[in-house]
C-alpha cells in the first residue's frame, strides 16, 4: 500500500499543472453544489421550536434540578409572548440522564404581525 501511494505521489508531482485543474475542478463543484442546495434544510417539525438542554452541577439532588427546570419552563413561558407550549422534564432523555439533567422545549406560534401582539397584550 506504501509503495502504491507513493507511486501516486511520485506521477503527481511530475505532473504539477494539473494541482491547479484539480483546485479549478473542486471549486467549480463547491460552486454548483452550493447553488443547488435549499437554503432552508430544516425539517418542517423542527422550525419554530427551541430545546434546551439543562445541565447541574455534580451532585445536584433532583427535587432541585426540577426547580431549576420549572423555573426555566417559567420564564421562558413569561418572557416570550409568541409560545405555543412550554414544557420541561427531569431528567432529560438520552444516555446518562442523571438527576442534573434537565430538558426545556419551547414551541413558538406563527409570526404575529405588531397589531395582533398589540392587541393580545391589551387583552390580558
Amino acid at each position: 500500500m506504501e509503495n502504491a501511494y507513493g507511486r501516486l505521489v511520485g506521477s503527481f508531482l511530475r505532473v504539477r499543472s494539473l494541482a491547479w485543474v484539480v483546485v479549478a475542478v473542486c471549486a467549480g463543484l463547491i460552486y454548483f453544489v452550493g447553488k443547488n442546495i435549499p437554503t432552508e434544510l430544516a425539517p418542517l417539525e423542527d422550525r419554530s421550536s427551541l430545546r434546551l438542554t439543562l445541565t447541574g452541577p455534580e451532585g445536584t439532588s433532583f427535587g432541585a434540578m426540577q426547580k431549576i427546570s420549572d423555573q426555566v419552563a417559567q420564564f421562558a413561558t413569561d418572557s416570550v409572548p409568541e409560545n405555543d407550549f412550554v414544557f420541561s422534564i427531569t431528567p432529560g432523555f438520552g444516555g446518562g440522564a442523571a438527576s442534573t439533567m434537565g430538558r426545556c422545549a419551547l414551541a413558538l406560534c406563527p409570526r404575529m404581525s405588531a397589531s395582533a401582539r398589540r392587541k393580545q397584550s391589551a387583552n390580558t
